[in-house]
C-alpha cells in the first residue's frame, strides 16, 4: 500500500520500502496535489508554482518528464502505458487520487475529528498516537513556498488543537501533572497562544500551584499587551477571578470525568418534507469548519419552517456531538412579551451544565466567558430558536472548535453575518411538489391520490408556506368526511386569510405575521400596507417612493426594515415582492387601518408614478413622436429618471408587468384618461420594440370603448389608428385595413388633418405590405393613399411628426415609381432621401426599415450588391429592434444564395434563427417561413 508523508520532509513509502520521489522540483509536485486534497491542479498553475511565477522555456516538457517520473515511482506495478491510477491526468490538470488513509496529513485531520467525539480515556492515547505522525515542518524543504504556506498552517492549526485536546483529555481522565507538563511546553512553544496559556493556568491550579497559575496568566497579560496592546480575553480574566475567589466549580468543570450532557432537543416533526438542498448546505458548513465554530442562520418569513429545518438537521447528527445539545427559544418573535434577555440564556445554559444557580456570575461577559471556558474541548450543539437580533445571541457562540451553532431568525442578523462571519441559510416556501407531499404525509395517500387537482388548488392558495398546509391538514385530517374539493373552495371562498383561521390554533399565518409587523417602526408599517395596494407583481424603491411621498433613501430605509423581518423579499438586485399570504395579510391591514381617501391616494401615486415614467420612456425610445398633454402627476410622484434608450428600453422590460396591471387598474374603475394615456405611453414598446401583440389590441379595445362611451373624438380616432396598426403588426391585414378606413373616415370627419395622414398611410401600408415586394397593383392602388397624405403633410407646420409622415408617404411613391420606366433609379433615389431624412432627426429604426425595403428593391431588381450594402446598414441602424435585424439578416441570406455563396448564407440563416427563436409573434413566423423557403433548392 502507498503511504505519502507531508507531515515532516515529503517522502513515501509502499508496504514500508522507501519511494524515491526524485529531486526537490518532483517532491513539490507531490506537495502541491496532497495540499489540493485530491482536487485537480492545472499543469499551469503546477508550472507556476514550481516556478515561483519565471519557468524555463520547457517548462511543460520537464513537468511531463517529471509527472512521468514519479508515475513511475508511485506505481512501480503499472503496465507501460497503461492508465495511471495514483497521479492521474484530469482535463487540463493533474491529481492525486488516494483514499483519506494514504496521507499522513489527511489521516491526520480525519483521526482528529474522530477523537473530539471519543470520551477522555479513548481519546487521549489517539491524540498522542496522531501527533507522533509529525516530523518536521510540514512539506519540509518547501514548507515557505508560495503554494505550501496556507495549507500549513491550516495543518500547524490542527496539531496545536490537537495538543490542546490531549492536555484537556489528561484533566479528564484524572492527570493533571502530565496535563500539566504538556500545558508548560505547549505555552514555551506559543507563549501568546490563549488558550495554552488558559489550559497551563488552569492545570498549574489543578495541582494546587494557584500562585504559579495566577503568575502564568499575569506573564501572558503582559506579553500580549507589550506584542499588540491589547489586554486579554475575557476567558483569561474569568479563569484569573475564579482562581483568586477558590471558585472550584470552575475547576470542577474543566476536570470531571463524568460531565452533564444536556439533549435538549425537542421533538422533530414527523411530516418533515424536502429542504435536501438547505441540509445538505448545513452539512457541508459543519464539515468544512474542523478548526472553527460553524455559526449557521436559518432566516425566513413567519411560517416557513425554520425551526422544523434546524431541528430536522440537529437530530440526524446528534450524535456527531457526543457532548449535548442546547436548545432555548429565545422568544423574538413572540406573541407577547419581551424577548429573552442573552443573560438569562447564559444562565440557562450554565446550569444546564451542572453550575449551581447561586455560583452563575452576575454579568454577561463573565457568564459568556465561563460558558465558553466550560465548552474548550467539548463537542456540542446549539440550536438558539427564534432570535430577535444579533446581539442577542452573539454571547451565546461558543469559542472553542468542535462546537456548533444554529440560529433561526425573523431577522437577517446581517451584523452577525457580516462580524462574525455567520453562514446564511434562507429558507422560502415550498415549490408545489414537496407541499403536495407534505400534504401527503399528513393527511395519508390515498386522500390526496384521489384528488390531485384539489391537492394543486390547496397547495396554490397556500402559497406552499409550510405553516398555511399545516393549518389545512389539520382540518382535512380532523375531518375525513370532507372531500379535498370542499375544502379548496372554502378556502377560495374565504378570501385573503380567513380560511386559515380555526378555533383552537394559535398560531395560523395572520397571527404569525402579526408577531413580525408590531415589531416594524410606524413608518414601515405603514409601507407595508401600501405596498399591498400596488398592483404588480414587484416593487422598485423608485416606485415605493412614488407610493408614499417620500424620498427614495428614506423609503430605502423602510424597504430594509421590511426585508429584514421577511415581510418582503428582494428576489432580484433592487426589486421587491410578497408572498401571497403576506400580500393578502398587509391587504387586510390597508383595509383596516387606513381611509378610503388614503388607500385611493395611494393607487393614484401609483398610477401616475408609472405613467409619468412611461411617458418620459418612450420619448427617449421615439423621439419623434408627436407629444400629447399628460394628466399632472400627483404630490410626491417621481418618475424613473431615464437617460439613455437602453436604460429607457430596460425599464419598460422589467416593469412590463407592473404596467399592465396598473392600466387593468384604470380599466377596472373605468377611468378613461389613464386608459388612454397608459396606451398611448405603451404603443411603441409593445407594437415595435416588443411586439407584444396581443396584450396591445386587448387593451386598446378596452379604451376604445372607454372613449366612445366618453364621446372623446380626438382619443377615439388615435386608439382607433393604434388598433389598426397592432392589427397590421399582428399580420392581420383584414382587420387592419377595416380599422384604417374607419380611421380615414373618423379623421375627415373630425378634420383632424395631421390624423388623416397617419390613417392614409395606413392604408397604403396595408395594401403594399401584402407582399415584400409590393406587385405593380398594389403600389398603384396604394398611391392615391400616399399622394394625398404627402399633399396634406405639406399644409401642416413644419415638424418632426410631419417630416416622419412625409418620408412614409414618400416610401409608397417610391414603389409605386419602381414600376414605371426608369424606375429602379428613381425608386432608389427616393429612398436615399428617406434615409437621410430619418437619420436627421435620428430616427434610426425608421432609417433601418427603409434600408430593408431598398434592399427588397435591388434584390428584385437584380442588383444583389446594391442589396447587401442596404441589408448591412440596416443591421447597424436596427439597435435593439430583433424584427428588423432577422429581416435583414433573412435578405443577406437569399443575397448569398444567389451569389452562389451556400456558406455565406447558412451564416446568415443561423444568425437569423437565433433571433427568431422562442418568439412566436406572426412577424417572426412570416421571416421563419421566408428563411425555410431560402434554404430550399430552386
Amino acid at each position: 500500500m502507498l503511504n505519502v508523508r507531508v507531515l515532516g520532509p515529503i517522502t513515501a513509502d509502499i508496504d514500508g520500502r522507501p519511494v524515491d520521489l526524485g529531486r526537490r522540483h518532483q517532491r513539490a509536485i507531490v506537495g502541491i496535489l496532497v495540499a489540493a486534497r485530491g482536487d485537480t491542479v492545472s499543469a499551469d498553475r503546477l508550472i507556476e508554482e514550481l516556478w515561483n511565477g519565471r519557468p524555463p522555456a520547457r517548462a511543460t516538457v520537464s513537468l511531463q518528464v517529471y509527472v512521468s517520473n514519479l508515475r513511475r515511482a508511485l506505481e512501480p506495478a503499472r503496465a507501460s502505458r497503461g492508465p495511471a491510477t495514483t497521479l492521474v491526468r484530469r482535463s487540463s490538470g493533474y491529481a492525486l487520487s488516494l483514499p483519506e488513509n494514504a496521507v499522513d496529513a489527511w489521516r491526520f485531520e480525519q483521526s482528529l475529528a474522530q477523537a473530539r467525539s471519543l470520551p477522555a480515556d479513548q481519546a487521549r492515547p489517539l491524540l498522542l498516537d496522531i501527533l507522533r505522525w509529525w516530523r518536521g515542518p510540514v512539506f519540509g524543504e518547501s514548507r515557505d513556498q508560495t503554494w505550501a504556506i496556507a495549507e500549513a498552517s491550516r495543518l500547524d492549526e490542527l496539531r496545536l488543537l490537537a495538543r490542546e485536546q490531549a492536555i484537556q483529555a489528561a484533566l479528564r481522565i484524572g492527570d493533571p501533572a502530565t496535563a500539566m507538563l504538556e500545558a508548560q511546553q505547549l505555552v514555551r512553544d506559543e507563549p501568546l497562544r490563549t488558550e495554552a496559556c488558559r489550559l497551563a493556568a488552569l492545570t498549574l491550579w489543578a495541582v494546587g500551584r494557584e500562585s504559579d497559575a495566577l503568575e502564568t496568566l499575569r506573564h501572558h497579560r503582559d506579553a500580549v499587551r507589550d506584542e499588540f496592546g491589547l489586554d486579554p480575553t475575557p476567558a483569561l480574566s474569568v479563569l484569573e477571578q475564579a482562581i483568586l475567589n477558590q471558585r472550584t466549580e470552575v475547576l470542577h468543570a474543566e476536570t470531571e470525568p463524568d460531565r452533564i450532557r444536556p439533549a435538549q432537543l425537542p421533538l422533530q416533526l414527523a411530516a418533515f418534507t424536502g429542504r435536501d438542498a438547505e441540509l445538505a448546505e448545513l452539512t457541508a458548513l459543519a464539515q468544512a469548519s474542523a478548526a472553527t465554530v460553524p455559526v449557521a442562520v436559518i432566516t425566513g418569513m413567519g411560517g416557513v419552517g425554520k425551526t422544523a429545518l434546524a431541528l430536522r438537521w440537529a437530530h440526524q447528527h446528534q450524535d456527531e456531538y457526543p457532548d449535548g445539545q442546547l436548545y432555548i427559544d429565545l422568544l423574538g418573535f413572540a406573541p407577547a412579551g419581551e424577548p429573552l434577555p442573552a443573560a438569562e440564556a447564559l444562565r440557562s445554559f450554565l446550569t444546564s451544565l451542572g453550575v449551581p444557580y447561586d455560583a452563575v456570575p452576575v454579568s454577561v461577559p463573565d457568564r459568556a466567558a465561563l460558558l465558553r471556558s466550560m465548552l474548550s474541548g467539548r463537542r456540542m450543539l446549539f440550536v438558539l430558536d427564534n432570535a430577535r437580533d444579533a446581539d442577542q445571541v452573539r454571547d451565546l457562540i461558543p469559542g472553542s472548535a468542535g462546537c456548533a451553532v444554529l440560529i433561526t431568525s425573523r431577522a437577517l442578523l446581517n451584523d452577525l453575518i457580516t462580524m462574525h462571519h455567520a453562514h446564511p441559510v434562507s429558507l422560502s416556501a415550498f415549490v408545489a411538489e414537496d407541499a403536495g407531499r407534505y400534504l401527503t404525509r399528513r393527511v395519508g395517500a390515498a386522500r390526496t391520490t384521489a384528488e390531485p387537482d384539489a391537492v394543486g388548488e390547496i397547495v396554490a392558495v397556500c402559497g406552499g408556506l409550510p405553516l398555511a398546509l399545516a393549518v389545512v391538514a389539520a382540518r382535512i385530517a380532523t375531518n375525513p368526511t370532507f372531500t379535498l374539493a370542499a375544502i379548496a373552495k372554502e378556502l377560495r371562498g374565504s378570501g385573503g386569510l380567513d380560511g386559515f383561521a380555526a378555533p383552537g390554533v394559535t398560531r395560523d399565518p395572520r397571527s404569525v405575521f402579526s408577531w413580525s409587523y408590531r415589531h416594524l417602526p410606524a413608518e414601515a408599517a405603514a409601507l407595508f400596507r401600501h405596498l399591498a395596494l400596488h398592483p404588480g407583481p414587484d416593487v422598485t424603491v423608485a416606485t415605493a417612493a412614488s407610493l408614499t411621498g417620500a424620498a427614495p433613501a428614506t423609503v430605502r430605509t423602510w424597504m430594509n426594515h421590511l426585508v429584514e423581518a421577511h415581510l418582503i423579499r428582494e428576489h432580484r438586485p433592487g426589486r421587491f415582492r410578497f408572498h401571497d399570504l403576506l400580500r393578502a395579510y398587509a391587504a387586510e391591514l390597508a383595509g383596516s387601518d387606513d381611509d378610503d381617501a388614503a388607500r385611493t391616494a395611494v393607487v393614484r401615486r401609483g398610477l401616475d408614478h408609472y405613467l409619468h415614467s412611461a411617458m418620459a420612456a418612450t420619448a427617449l425610445l421615439l423621439p419623434q413622436r408627436y407629444p400629447i398633454t399628460v394628466l399632472p402627476p400627483a404630490p410626491g410622484v417621481r418618475p424613473e429618471a431615464v437617460t439613455t434608450e437602453a436604460e429607457a428600453l430596460d425599464w419598460f422590460d422589467s416593469e412590463y408587468r407592473n404596467l399592465l396591471a396598473a392600466l387593468a387598474v384604470a380599466e377596472e374603475n373605468d377611468d378613461g384618461p389613464y386608459c388612454w394615456q397608459f396606451n398611448w405611453a405603451i404603443a411603441h414598446y409593445v407594437q415595435d420594440r416588443r411586439a407584444r401583440l396581443d396584450d396591445s389590441i386587448t387593451h386598446l379595445r378596452r379604451a376604445l370603448a372607454l372613449a366612445e362611451s366618453h364621446q372623446d373624438d380626438w382619443w377615439i380616432t388615435t386608439l382607433t389608428l393604434n388598433l389598426a396598426r397592432s392589427y397590421y403588426r399582428f399580420d392581420q391585414r383584414g382587420e387592419s385595413r377595416a380599422w384604417y378606413e374607419r380611421g380615414v373616415e373618423l379623421a375627415r370627419g373630425s378634420g383632424d388633418r395631421f390624423r388623416l395622414t397617419q390613417a392614409l398611410l395606413g392604408m397604403a401600408g396595408v395594401i403594399n405590405g401584402e407582399h415584400r415586394v409590393p406587385t405593380r397593383e398594389a403600389a398603384e392602388t396604394a398611391h392615391p393613399y400616399a399622394r394625398e397624405a404627402l399633399e396634406i403633410c405639406r399644409e401642416l407646420p413644419l415638424d418632426n411628426g410631419r417630416v416622419l409622415n412625409e418620408a412614409v408617404a414618400l416610401g409608397h411613391i417610391a414603389w409605386y415609381e419602381s414600376h414605371q420606366p426608369d424606375g429602379y433609379r428613381a425608386a432608389v433615389g427616393h429612398f436615399a432621401t428617406i434615409v437621410d431624412t430619418l437619420l436627421r432627426i435620428d430616427y434610426r429604426i425608421g432609417a433601418a426599415g427603409t434600408l430593408l425595403e431598398w434592399g427588397h428593391l435591388s434584390q428584385h431588381a437584380g442588383a444583389t450588391g446594391d442589396a447587401i450594402a442596404a441589408y448591412h446598414r440596416s443591421l447597424e441602424l436596427a439597435g435593439e429592434v430583433r424584427e428588423l435585424q432577422a429581416e435583414a439578416l433573412t435578405g443577406l441570406v437569399y443575397c448569398h444564395r444567389d451569389l452562389g455563396d451556400d456558406t455565406g448564407a447558412d451564416e446568415f440563416r443561423q444568425a437569423a434563427l437565433a433571433i427568431i427563436e422562442h418568439r412566436r409573434h406572426p412577424g417572426m413566423q412570416r421571416i421563419r417561413a421566408t428563411l425555410e423557403a431560402a434554404s430550399r433548392p430552386d
